[in-house]
């Protein structure tokens, strides 16, 4: 479970009310997702899941409909203090981003400025 980062392995990232659970295949991450909501529980919390969404990478459109994780929304990115996680496991649109957000600063009357999303 999780990924290999050196002698470590990452299986979750925690900031503030924020919860990001790290996993190599959908199996992994459908049993840490139930034992994180029965976690939860017992501390008399609930997940909102209007507000959870994960993020596949290298993605082939494919999800066992008998997964926890077939009820919760894909998303393509997402933000992680500051910084674009991205489907293609790139920091390609989190340069992109950050990039045109300094040129809108510096220039904010050219054309740059309409760069920002």
């Amino acid at each position: 479970m999780g990924i290999q980062i050196g002698n470590h392995c990452l299986t979750t990232l925690l900031f503030a009310d924020d919860q990001v659970i790290v996993a190599n295949d959908e199996e992994d991450i459908d049993y840490m997702l139930r034992k994180l909501k029965e976690e939860y529980a017992e501390w008399g919390l609930k997940m909102n899941m209007t507000k959870t969404e994960y993020l596949k990478m290298a993605d082939d459109g494919q999800v066992d409909r008998s997964l926890e994780l077939s009820n919760i929304k894909q998303c393509e990115e997402y933000k992680y203090l500051g910084t674009i996680i991205s489907q293609e496991g790139t920091s390609n649109r989190d340069i992109q981003h950050r990039t045109n957000t300094t040129k809108a600063e510096m220039y904010p009357n050219s054309k740059f400025s309409t760069l920002v999303e």
